[in-house]
């Protein structure tokens, strides 16, 4: 969030309070709603293995997503249609947006 607010400042998209208004908000959404999971070393080899299939076209970061979701049994909400079917390709809940 921090790197996406920081390119629409740069391109003029917004201003500097309404960037400061954006991180406000986040932190009362994490602060309020979202439960923070720790990523250990079982993640990262899970991610690997997940992008290591190149039928999935995942990239590393989105098969990182899918391994923590898989380590938690957590169902992925995406808006990424490939990172959405490489989820049910590997057997895991998951709902396109």
């Amino acid at each position: 969030m921090a790197s996406a607010l920081s390119i629409k400042l740069r391109m003029g998209q917004i201003t500097t309070l309404e960037r400061l208004a954006a991180q406000g908000a986040l932190a009362r959404l994490i602060n309020g709603s979202l439960y923070i999971i720790s990523v250990d070393q079982k993640c990262f080899h899970a991610a690997a293995r997940f992008a290591d299939q190149h039928e999935l076209a995942l990239r590393g970061g989105d098969a990182l997503h899918l391994a923590i979701c898989a380590d938690h049994d957590a169902k992925l909400a995406t808006l990424d249609r490939r990172m959405h079917e490489a989820a049910l390709a590997l057997g895991m809940a998951s709902t396109f947006i």
